[in-house]
């Protein structure tokens, strides 16, 4: 018999009946309800949501609604089922305004739902522009492979709240130091959306504005510090000495990381990994490197991208054009560095690619209920490209393509 376990003492009763017809938060635009099929479903593991007072999730997405979560293994991953208390609240920032939308979870205690790290804070992407489902999912695949620093745990599962079935999403880690995920003194990011935002603190180079995203509680001292270091690594980088092994760019920058981070990123020509957003830096402890990463954010990635031609082409560089990472690539000796790392990546790299046939069995039912819930394939939205294959199995078959064709692509550059 499956074990069911409660991190918090709840009326039986109440866990996970209907909604009636009173609602007193923000409306959201609900798909339409399925029908909940036998336990075994899509053969995913099953979250099932329930706000409390039968509330929508906030249309403001920095407003938490308090909830209760079942945590349904469904006999396809390890774990028992687990029933905790939490809150939820939309994310994203152009993803928020799809009509399927990404959401964060913060359970009251920590939980290791589905056999996964323990944790209380946790992300469900919708993945809403990607119609493989699978983009994220591989990026995470390789980053895992290539042993970086860091890799968001990452499960997909089916997702319901208030009874209404969502769809597929992807459960993966909120990006945090600490708590058994990266493990370092600071997280910053490259986002050139905190002109619009300003809701954490940051500073400007003068390159790029740097978010701070961790720690959050930081005292001026410490951004003081944490600025000063990249900016000095910035001038060292762009300073005529920048090659020299001992006191130039390698100083302060982990070459390693840079070049794992920018491979898997270049693979996919991550519209996004550029200049824009989700250009993650991090150090292990204060004052020392810098080591790129985590990766983030690939759904618009590998062919994907409607708002870009450049980076529909399997073709040709892009993220090797980020500011930083060039002015490192001019370097004969990161070249070789390069040529070394990818050379011993490749098996991996082309494995993580020729999965794509597993995964795409492996979503098979989940992928049938997604669709049938958002019937997205003849969308003609700005992230969308409209000469893509108008169903499932081709959108599959063109990334596999697109992917094969940009790793030879890649190979021919770096081996020529």
């Amino acid at each position: 018999m499956r074990k069911i376990i409660f991190l918090t003492i709840i009326p039986l009763f109440a866990l996970f009946t209907s909604c009636n017809d009173t609602n007193t938060g923000e409306p959201t635009e609900d798909p339409p309800k399925n029908d909940i099929k036998p336990s075994t479903f899509t053969h995913l593991p099953i979250i099932r949501i329930v706000i409390d007072g039968g509330k929508n999730v906030s249309s403001n997405k920095s407003v938490y609604r308090t909830m209760t979560a079942e945590f349904d293994p469904n006999n396809m991953s390890p774990g028992d089922t687990i029933i905790a208390k939490g809150q939820i609240r939309g994310r994203g920032n152009s993803t928020w305004d799809m009509p399927k939308r990404p959401y964060k979870i913060k359970l009251d205690e920590k939980a290791g739902i589905f056999g996964l790290n323990p944790a209380k804070k946790w992300i469900l992407l919708a993945n809403y522009a990607d119609k493989t489902l699978m983009r994220n999912y591989l990026a995470f695949e390789m980053s895992e492979k290539l042993n970086m620093d860091y890799t968001p745990q990452h499960l997909f599962v089916e997702l319901f709240i208030n009874g209404v079935h969502q769809g597929n999403y992807l459960l993966t880690d909120q990006i945090e130091i600490g708590n058994g995920r990266l493990e370092a003194v600071n997280l910053l990011e490259i986002d050139q959306r905190i002109y619009e935002t300003q809701n954490k603190p940051w500073f400007k180079t003068s390159r790029f504005p740097v978010v701070i995203e961790e720690p959050t509680d930081i005292t001026q001292a410490e951004k003081n510090q944490i600025s000063g270091y990249f900016n000095n690594a910035e001038r060292i980088l762009d300073s005529n000495n920048y090659k020299d092994p001992k006191n130039g760019f390698r100083k302060y920058y982990d070459t390693k990381s840079v070049i794992k981070w920018l491979l898997i990123n270049e693979l996919f020509k991550n519209v996004d990994a550029r200049t824009y957003s989700s250009i993650y830096f991090h150090q292990r402890l204060t004052g020392e490197k810098l080591f790129m990463g985590p990766v983030w954010d690939f759904d618009l990635g590998a062919g994907n991208s409607g708002h870009s031609e450049v980076c529909q082409r399997a073709t040709g560089w892009h993220v090797l054009y980020n500011a930083y990472i060039y002015r490192m690539y001019t370097d004969p000796d990161f070249k070789q560095e390069m040529q070394v790392a990818w050379n011993t990546y490749k098996p991996v790299l082309l494995a993580v690619i020729m999965s794509i046939d597993s995964v795409k069995e492996y979503l098979k039912y989940s992928q049938e209920e997604n669709f049938n819930i958002w019937p997205i394939f003849n969308d003609n939205e700005w992230y969308s490209v409209t000469n893509l294959p108008d169903n499932y199995a081709g959108q599959v078959e063109f990334l596999k393509k697109y992917l094969l064709n940009r790793f030879d692509w890649m190979d021919s550059q770096i081996n020529p």
